[in-house]
Protein backbone atom coordinates (compact mmCIF):
# COMPACT_ATOMS: atom_id res chain seq x y z
CA UNK A 1 0.00 0.00 0.00
CA UNK A 2 2.88 2.94 0.87
CA UNK A 3 4.62 1.70 -2.32
CA UNK A 4 1.34 2.08 -4.45
CA UNK A 5 0.68 5.88 -2.82
CA UNK A 6 4.98 6.23 -2.73
CA UNK A 7 4.22 5.75 -6.98
CA UNK A 8 1.11 8.47 -7.00
CA UNK A 9 2.76 10.80 -5.34
CA UNK A 10 5.82 10.44 -7.55
CA UNK A 11 3.21 10.81 -11.03
CA UNK A 12 1.54 13.34 -9.71
CA UNK A 13 3.94 15.57 -7.64
CA UNK A 14 7.75 14.59 -9.09
CA UNK A 15 9.35 17.06 -6.45
CA UNK A 16 7.88 14.96 -2.93
CA UNK A 17 8.78 11.94 -4.90
CA UNK A 18 12.20 11.71 -3.88
CA UNK A 19 11.71 12.85 -0.19
CA UNK A 20 9.07 10.48 0.21
CA UNK A 21 11.36 7.65 -0.84
CA UNK A 22 13.51 8.72 1.89
CA UNK A 23 11.13 8.79 4.58
CA UNK A 24 9.49 5.55 3.39
CA UNK A 25 13.20 3.81 3.55
CA UNK A 26 13.90 4.96 6.97
CA UNK A 27 10.64 3.80 8.69
CA UNK A 28 11.17 0.68 7.34
CA UNK A 29 14.99 0.36 8.79
CA UNK A 30 13.81 1.68 12.10
CA UNK A 31 11.04 -0.90 12.00
CA UNK A 32 12.80 -3.60 10.63
CA UNK A 33 14.69 -5.19 13.68
CA UNK A 34 11.86 -4.90 15.61
CA UNK A 35 9.33 -6.63 13.03
CA UNK A 36 12.00 -9.44 13.44
CA UNK A 37 11.58 -9.68 17.05
CA UNK A 38 13.80 -7.75 18.13
CA UNK A 39 12.51 -5.40 20.80
CA UNK A 40 15.12 -4.26 23.21
CA UNK A 41 14.59 -6.12 27.02
CA UNK A 42 16.55 -6.55 29.80
CA UNK A 43 15.64 -9.00 32.54
CA UNK A 44 18.11 -7.57 34.77
CA UNK A 45 16.56 -4.39 34.59
CA UNK A 46 15.07 -2.42 37.91
CA UNK A 47 11.78 -4.48 38.26
CA UNK A 48 13.13 -7.70 36.27
CA UNK A 49 13.55 -10.89 37.30
CA UNK A 50 17.43 -10.82 37.54
CA UNK A 51 17.77 -7.46 38.89
CA UNK A 52 19.04 -8.90 42.40
CA UNK A 53 20.50 -12.23 41.56
CA UNK A 54 24.05 -12.57 41.29
CA UNK A 55 25.90 -13.26 38.71
CA UNK A 56 27.67 -16.73 39.76
CA UNK A 57 31.37 -17.88 39.59
CA UNK A 58 31.38 -21.46 38.96
CA UNK A 59 35.01 -21.51 39.20
CA UNK A 60 36.56 -24.52 37.92
CA UNK A 61 33.58 -27.18 38.74
CA UNK A 62 31.71 -28.41 35.57
CA UNK A 63 28.32 -26.79 37.07
CA UNK A 64 26.73 -24.68 34.83
CA UNK A 65 23.61 -26.62 34.49
CA UNK A 66 23.18 -25.65 38.14
CA UNK A 67 23.53 -22.30 37.93
CA UNK A 68 21.69 -21.72 34.90
CA UNK A 69 18.87 -23.65 36.68
CA UNK A 70 19.18 -21.56 39.46
CA UNK A 71 18.60 -18.36 37.96
CA UNK A 72 15.62 -19.87 36.03
CA UNK A 73 14.43 -21.33 39.63
CA UNK A 74 14.15 -18.07 41.26
CA UNK A 75 13.37 -16.25 38.46
CA UNK A 76 10.10 -17.94 38.25
CA UNK A 77 10.24 -17.41 42.51
CA UNK A 78 10.07 -13.58 41.25
CA UNK A 79 6.58 -13.65 39.74
CA UNK A 80 4.96 -16.23 42.44
CA UNK A 81 5.84 -13.42 44.99
CA UNK A 82 4.41 -11.07 43.21
CA UNK A 83 7.28 -9.73 41.41
CA UNK A 84 9.06 -8.37 44.77
CA UNK A 85 13.02 -8.96 45.68
CA UNK A 86 12.85 -12.14 47.69
CA UNK A 87 15.23 -13.83 49.80
CA UNK A 88 16.67 -16.77 49.57
CA UNK A 89 18.61 -16.96 46.52
CA UNK A 90 19.20 -20.27 45.51
CA UNK A 91 22.41 -21.91 45.76
CA UNK A 92 23.74 -24.03 42.56
CA UNK A 93 26.11 -25.89 44.54
CA UNK A 94 23.70 -27.03 47.00
CA UNK A 95 21.27 -27.52 44.39
CA UNK A 96 23.83 -29.85 42.12
CA UNK A 97 24.70 -31.86 45.21
CA UNK A 98 21.41 -32.66 46.81
CA UNK A 99 19.56 -33.54 43.31
CA UNK A 100 22.66 -35.72 42.69
CA UNK A 101 22.51 -38.22 45.00
CA UNK A 102 19.18 -37.93 45.24
CA UNK A 103 18.72 -38.91 41.69
CA UNK A 104 21.52 -41.34 41.40
CA UNK A 105 24.30 -39.57 40.38
CA UNK A 106 27.88 -40.06 42.03
CA UNK A 107 29.01 -36.79 40.55
CA UNK A 108 27.70 -33.07 41.49
CA UNK A 109 27.75 -32.44 38.02
CA UNK A 110 25.35 -35.48 37.06
CA UNK A 111 22.05 -34.01 36.93
CA UNK A 112 21.02 -32.29 33.24
CA UNK A 113 18.84 -29.23 33.52
CA UNK A 114 15.54 -31.21 32.92
CA UNK A 115 16.19 -33.43 35.89
CA UNK A 116 17.01 -30.26 38.15
CA UNK A 117 13.92 -28.73 37.10
CA UNK A 118 11.71 -31.78 37.62
CA UNK A 119 13.18 -32.34 41.22
CA UNK A 120 13.45 -28.73 42.49
CA UNK A 121 9.33 -29.32 43.82
CA UNK A 122 10.11 -31.99 45.42
CA UNK A 123 13.62 -32.15 46.58
CA UNK A 124 13.43 -27.76 47.53
CA UNK A 125 16.24 -25.25 47.36
CA UNK A 126 18.65 -23.66 49.96
CA UNK A 127 19.71 -20.41 50.30
CA UNK A 128 22.61 -19.03 49.03
CA UNK A 129 23.51 -16.68 51.35
CA UNK A 130 23.04 -18.79 54.52
CA UNK A 131 25.00 -21.23 53.05
CA UNK A 132 28.02 -18.42 52.71
CA UNK A 133 27.17 -17.64 56.22
CA UNK A 134 27.36 -21.19 57.44
CA UNK A 135 31.07 -21.86 55.92
CA UNK A 136 32.09 -18.39 57.84
CA UNK A 137 30.80 -19.10 60.94
CA UNK A 138 32.40 -22.36 60.91
CA UNK A 139 35.80 -21.03 60.26
CA UNK A 140 35.38 -18.50 62.62
CA UNK A 141 34.68 -20.62 65.33
CA UNK A 142 37.21 -23.52 64.47
CA UNK A 143 34.89 -25.97 64.86
CA UNK A 144 36.45 -27.58 61.54
CA UNK A 145 36.68 -31.05 62.75
CA UNK A 146 33.28 -31.88 60.07
CA UNK A 147 34.68 -29.56 57.64
CA UNK A 148 38.18 -31.54 57.51
CA UNK A 149 36.06 -35.17 57.81
CA UNK A 150 34.15 -33.48 55.12
CA UNK A 151 36.60 -32.98 52.71
CA UNK A 152 38.55 -35.96 53.43
CA UNK A 153 36.18 -37.89 52.65
CA UNK A 154 35.27 -36.47 49.08
CA UNK A 155 39.24 -36.69 48.34
CA UNK A 156 39.51 -33.63 46.58
CA UNK A 157 42.61 -33.30 44.36
CA UNK A 158 45.30 -31.14 45.62
CA UNK A 159 42.86 -30.82 49.11
CA UNK A 160 46.01 -31.51 51.55
CA UNK A 161 48.59 -29.05 49.81
CA UNK A 162 45.71 -26.62 49.83
CA UNK A 163 44.78 -27.25 53.72
CA UNK A 164 48.39 -27.05 55.11
CA UNK A 165 49.05 -23.69 53.50
CA UNK A 166 46.30 -22.17 55.80
CA UNK A 167 45.24 -21.93 59.00
CA UNK A 168 44.67 -24.98 61.31
CA UNK A 169 41.00 -25.33 60.64
CA UNK A 170 42.16 -25.54 56.92
CA UNK A 171 40.78 -23.01 55.39
CA UNK A 172 40.79 -19.22 56.67
CA UNK A 173 38.62 -15.99 55.04
CA UNK A 174 40.56 -14.70 52.00
CA UNK A 175 39.56 -10.62 51.52
CA UNK A 176 37.45 -10.51 54.37
CA UNK A 177 34.85 -12.30 52.72
CA UNK A 178 33.76 -16.06 51.81
CA UNK A 179 31.25 -17.24 49.11
CA UNK A 180 30.22 -20.89 49.20
CA UNK A 181 30.42 -21.51 45.64
CA UNK A 182 34.56 -20.34 45.15
CA UNK A 183 35.23 -22.19 48.43
CA UNK A 184 33.72 -25.40 47.00
CA UNK A 185 35.14 -24.58 43.60
CA UNK A 186 38.66 -24.08 44.82
CA UNK A 187 38.49 -27.29 47.15
CA UNK A 188 36.36 -29.95 44.77
CA UNK A 189 36.87 -31.52 41.46
CA UNK A 190 34.99 -33.07 39.33
CA UNK A 191 35.27 -36.85 41.86
CA UNK A 192 33.63 -35.02 44.77
CA UNK A 193 31.23 -37.66 46.33
CA UNK A 194 27.36 -36.57 45.51
CA UNK A 195 26.45 -38.19 49.17
CA UNK A 196 28.59 -36.83 50.72
CA UNK A 197 27.59 -33.70 49.77
CA UNK A 198 24.22 -33.82 49.97
CA UNK A 199 24.63 -35.19 53.74
CA UNK A 200 26.88 -32.19 54.84
CA UNK A 201 24.62 -29.35 52.59
CA UNK A 202 21.08 -31.29 53.89
CA UNK A 203 22.67 -29.98 57.88
CA UNK A 204 23.86 -26.99 56.68
CA UNK A 205 20.43 -25.67 55.10
CA UNK A 206 18.44 -26.17 57.63
CA UNK A 207 15.19 -23.93 58.66
CA UNK A 208 16.12 -21.87 55.46
CA UNK A 209 15.46 -24.95 53.17
CA UNK A 210 12.92 -24.13 51.30
CA UNK A 211 10.44 -25.81 48.03
CA UNK A 212 8.93 -23.98 45.34
CA UNK A 213 5.08 -24.55 45.00
CA UNK A 214 5.60 -24.87 41.09
CA UNK A 215 4.88 -27.67 38.87
CA UNK A 216 8.36 -26.95 36.87
CA UNK A 217 8.09 -30.11 35.03
CA UNK A 218 5.94 -28.21 32.89
CA UNK A 219 8.79 -26.69 30.94
CA UNK A 220 8.99 -25.47 27.25
CA UNK A 221 11.90 -27.30 25.34
CA UNK A 222 13.15 -26.86 22.06
CA UNK A 223 15.59 -28.92 20.77
CA UNK A 224 17.09 -28.90 17.62
CA UNK A 225 17.21 -31.46 14.40
CA UNK A 226 19.46 -33.20 12.14
CA UNK A 227 20.20 -30.46 9.16
CA UNK A 228 21.74 -29.77 6.17
CA UNK A 229 24.02 -26.27 6.12
CA UNK A 230 23.38 -23.77 4.08
CA UNK A 231 19.93 -24.91 3.34
CA UNK A 232 16.28 -23.66 4.10
CA UNK A 233 16.38 -26.51 6.79
CA UNK A 234 19.30 -24.64 8.57
CA UNK A 235 17.14 -21.50 8.38
CA UNK A 236 14.26 -23.31 10.11
CA UNK A 237 15.75 -24.74 12.84
CA UNK A 238 17.46 -21.28 13.55
CA UNK A 239 14.06 -19.54 13.68
CA UNK A 240 13.09 -22.70 15.88
CA UNK A 241 15.14 -21.76 18.39
CA UNK A 242 15.16 -17.84 18.28
CA UNK A 243 11.37 -18.18 18.56
CA UNK A 244 11.91 -20.07 21.92
CA UNK A 245 14.19 -17.55 23.33
CA UNK A 246 11.75 -14.85 22.17
CA UNK A 247 8.49 -16.14 23.70
CA UNK A 248 10.39 -16.25 27.03
CA UNK A 249 11.62 -13.17 27.16
CA UNK A 250 8.47 -11.47 25.22
CA UNK A 251 5.63 -13.73 27.55
CA UNK A 252 3.61 -11.96 30.01
CA UNK A 253 6.26 -12.70 32.90
CA UNK A 254 9.32 -13.21 31.39
CA UNK A 255 11.90 -15.52 32.70
CA UNK A 256 15.24 -16.21 31.27
CA UNK A 257 15.61 -19.24 29.02
CA UNK A 258 18.35 -21.39 29.41
CA UNK A 259 20.63 -22.03 26.14
CA UNK A 260 23.07 -24.81 25.65
CA UNK A 261 25.61 -24.72 23.19
CA UNK A 262 28.91 -24.71 22.08
CA UNK A 263 31.06 -21.81 24.09
CA UNK A 264 34.09 -21.26 22.08
CA UNK A 265 32.58 -18.80 19.18
CA UNK A 266 32.21 -16.55 22.71
CA UNK A 267 36.52 -16.23 22.74
CA UNK A 268 36.89 -17.26 19.13
CA UNK A 269 34.30 -15.38 16.36
CA UNK A 270 35.66 -17.63 13.25
CA UNK A 271 35.58 -20.81 15.77
CA UNK A 272 33.49 -23.69 13.94
CA UNK A 273 30.56 -24.29 14.75
CA UNK A 274 30.04 -27.08 17.93
CA UNK A 275 26.65 -28.44 16.18
CA UNK A 276 26.88 -31.78 14.68
CA UNK A 277 24.33 -31.45 11.64
CA UNK A 278 23.74 -35.12 11.20
CA UNK A 279 22.09 -35.29 15.11
CA UNK A 280 21.70 -31.21 15.48
CA UNK A 281 23.35 -31.45 19.25
CA UNK A 282 26.25 -30.40 20.42
CA UNK A 283 29.64 -32.05 19.70
CA UNK A 284 33.08 -32.08 21.64
CA UNK A 285 33.92 -27.87 21.00
CA UNK A 286 37.05 -26.56 22.93
CA UNK A 287 38.63 -23.34 22.97
CA UNK A 288 42.65 -23.45 23.22
CA UNK A 289 43.64 -20.06 24.80
CA UNK A 290 47.16 -18.11 24.22
CA UNK A 291 49.18 -20.39 26.92
CA UNK A 292 47.62 -23.44 24.70
CA UNK A 293 45.29 -24.29 27.34
CA UNK A 294 42.36 -26.48 26.13
CA UNK A 295 39.34 -25.27 28.34
CA UNK A 296 35.70 -23.70 27.69
CA UNK A 297 33.64 -26.49 26.16
CA UNK A 298 29.63 -27.73 26.05
CA UNK A 299 28.12 -24.94 28.31
CA UNK A 300 25.12 -23.44 29.64
CA UNK A 301 23.67 -20.14 30.36
CA UNK A 302 20.76 -18.06 30.61
CA UNK A 303 19.81 -15.18 27.99
CA UNK A 304 19.27 -12.20 29.82
CA UNK A 305 18.06 -9.77 27.30
CA UNK A 306 17.21 -8.46 23.44
CA UNK A 307 18.47 -6.14 21.18
CA UNK A 308 18.73 -4.62 17.61
CA UNK A 309 22.21 -4.84 16.09
CA UNK A 310 23.95 -2.00 15.23
CA UNK A 311 22.66 -2.18 11.54
CA UNK A 312 19.45 -3.17 12.71
CA UNK A 313 19.25 -6.62 10.73
CA UNK A 314 19.21 -9.13 13.29
CA UNK A 315 18.83 -9.44 16.73
CA UNK A 316 22.02 -9.34 19.82
CA UNK A 317 21.19 -11.64 22.92
CA UNK A 318 22.79 -11.08 26.30
CA UNK A 319 24.17 -14.01 27.28
CA UNK A 320 24.92 -14.11 31.61
CA UNK A 321 28.01 -16.62 32.22
CA UNK A 322 28.45 -18.26 35.04
CA UNK A 323 32.55 -16.91 35.72
CA UNK A 324 31.91 -14.08 38.14
CA UNK A 325 30.60 -10.41 37.39
CA UNK A 326 33.50 -8.96 35.31
CA UNK A 327 34.69 -8.59 31.81
CA UNK A 328 38.36 -10.46 32.40
CA UNK A 329 37.32 -13.16 30.52
CA UNK A 330 39.07 -13.47 27.36
CA UNK A 331 35.96 -12.93 25.16
CA UNK A 332 36.40 -11.99 21.59
CA UNK A 333 36.51 -8.49 20.46
CA UNK A 334 33.90 -8.81 18.53
CA UNK A 335 31.37 -9.02 20.94
CA UNK A 336 30.25 -6.50 24.00
CA UNK A 337 31.11 -7.65 27.41
CA UNK A 338 28.03 -5.11 29.03
CA UNK A 339 29.43 -3.60 32.39
CA UNK A 340 26.12 -1.60 33.56
CA UNK A 341 23.17 -2.91 35.76
CA UNK A 342 20.49 -3.15 34.28
CA UNK A 343 21.46 -1.40 31.46
CA UNK A 344 21.91 1.86 33.61
CA UNK A 345 25.42 2.79 35.13
CA UNK A 346 27.37 0.15 37.77
CA UNK A 347 25.91 1.74 41.13
CA UNK A 348 29.12 3.38 43.39
CA UNK A 349 30.77 0.38 45.29
CA UNK A 350 29.40 -2.65 42.88
CA UNK A 351 31.34 -4.84 40.54
CA UNK A 352 29.40 -5.38 37.26
CA UNK A 353 30.06 -7.72 34.66
CA UNK A 354 30.04 -11.28 33.39
CA UNK A 355 27.45 -10.72 30.35
CA UNK A 356 28.17 -10.06 27.25
CA UNK A 357 25.92 -9.23 24.27
CA UNK A 358 26.38 -11.33 21.10
CA UNK A 359 24.84 -11.93 17.21
CA UNK A 360 21.96 -14.14 17.32
CA UNK A 361 23.31 -16.13 14.00
CA UNK A 362 26.59 -16.80 15.67
CA UNK A 363 24.66 -18.04 18.92
CA UNK A 364 21.95 -20.05 17.33
CA UNK A 365 24.54 -21.93 14.95
CA UNK A 366 26.63 -22.92 18.22
CA UNK A 367 23.52 -23.68 20.25
CA UNK A 368 21.75 -27.21 21.02
CA UNK A 369 18.21 -26.37 22.60
CA UNK A 370 16.58 -24.26 24.80
CA UNK A 371 14.72 -24.54 27.94
CA UNK A 372 12.35 -22.21 30.12
CA UNK A 373 9.67 -22.25 32.36
CA UNK A 374 6.73 -20.00 32.22
CA UNK A 375 5.28 -19.17 35.78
Amino acid sequence: MLEILRRLACEVHLKICKPLLILFLSATANTEAVAQGCSPVRLDAKGGPLHDLPVFDQGPLPLCDAHSSALLIDAVRFYQNGRKTFLPITSPITLAARTADRTGFSQIEGPSIETLLEKVPKFGVCDHEHISKQLVQAIEDETCSDFQELFTSLKPGGSKTFLKKFSSCGLNRPDGAMDSVKVFSRLLKTDANAGALKKKFDEMCGSTFYKPPISFPIYNHQRSSPFVPGTLQEQQRHNSLKKSIDDALDGPMPVPPIIRYCASFLYDKDAPSGIDPTTGNLRSCKYTNSSGTVSRENHSSVIAGRRPSVDGKSCEYLIRNSYGASCDQPYSTKWQCDVTKGGLPCPAGEKCGGQIWVDEVALLRNSQDVIYVQP
